[in-house]
């Protein structure tokens, strides 16, 4: 019986996978997205706006908002890194692809890898290389940040951060990610908010020099970042190397659970015929 539930939920979770991808092929062609695909988990990423990954799925259901890099290379505002110059970008399978940006004086590399565990579980594997390529040693200042709606549904989370990880749930589901190398300078966790609002997004656009605040938690429809502040010496790359991993319970849709029920009867029924 339960290997029936089971198979009955892989095959409804892979149906409505299937309409998900239909749809995201239409919504990627209006914005020019580049899909990562591997299994029934799909990332999409739009490289030249600060949108950036601002999907992704398992088994159908999206958990992302929106995940973007931002940097700064003085004491003024921090901007998109997409702001360096367009993005060259070279997909090496479906599920891998980098993004490249160089302005003459900076140039940066991310690279996605992107890897389905199975029902409701999915890890994406990102490096990020930042090059010097001026004459003297010169400080960048990455920022990641990330906005990410467990369930579909952008209340009820909860964030912690530190230094070297990001950990935020709703109930039994998760969003984990963790710095490889090296831990951030800093790190903040904040809720949504439009202009004036103090949310992290709001102060990236408008707080000259901005360092984050190192506030560890925060709960409601939360979002998170890192800062690291490199200092690269002439002619030389820095990375960054971290890993996200999503853990979700999938609820089968009412549609679904009757479709399960029917299953059950009908088991129920040949153990009766053969009693």
């Amino acid at each position: 019986m339960k290997s029936a539930i089971n198979s009955s939920r892989q095959h409804l979770c892979g149906a409505a996978s299937i309409l998900a991808l239909a749809l995201l092929s239409l919504a990627s062609q209006a914005r020019a997205d580049v899909a990562l695909t591997d299994g029934l988990s799909t990332a999409l990423v739009d490289v030249n706006s600060a949108a950036g990954m601002h999907h992704w799925d398992v088994n159908g259901q999206n958990q992302l908002n929106q995940q973007w890099f931002w940097y700064r290379t003085d004491s003024g505002l921090a901007h998109p890194i997409n702001n360096l110059s367009s993005a060259t970008v070279n997909q090496t399978a479906a599920n891998a692809m980098t993004s490249t940006y160089n302005n003459g004086v900076f140039g940066v590399t991310i690279s996605y890898l992107l890897k389905y565990n199975g029902v409701g579980s999915a890890d994406i594997t990102e490096g990020i290389s930042v090059q010097n390529n001026s004459l003297n040693a010169a400080v960048f200042h990455l920022y990641q940040y990330s906005n990410f709606d467990l369930l579909g549904n952008p209340n009820g989370d909860t964030i912690n951060v530190d230094f070297s990880s990001a950990s935020q749930s709703k109930g039994i589901n998760n969003l984990a990610e963790g710095i490889i190398a090296p831990d951030a300078n800093y790190y903040e966790a904040n809720v949504t908010g439009g202009p004036g609002s103090g949310s992290t997004l709001d102060r990236l656009a408008t707080v000259a020099g901005l360092n984050l605040n190192n506030n560890g938690t925060a709960t409601g429809d939360v979002t998170w970042a890192f800062q690291w502040d490199l200092t690269i010496p002439a002619g030389t790359t820095m990375d960054v190397y971290k890993d996200k991993l999503l853990d979700i319970s999938i609820v089968p849709e009412p549609s679904s659970l009757a479709l399960i029920g029917l299953g059950l009867a009908a088991s129920a029924l040949r153990r009766r015929r053969s009693a």
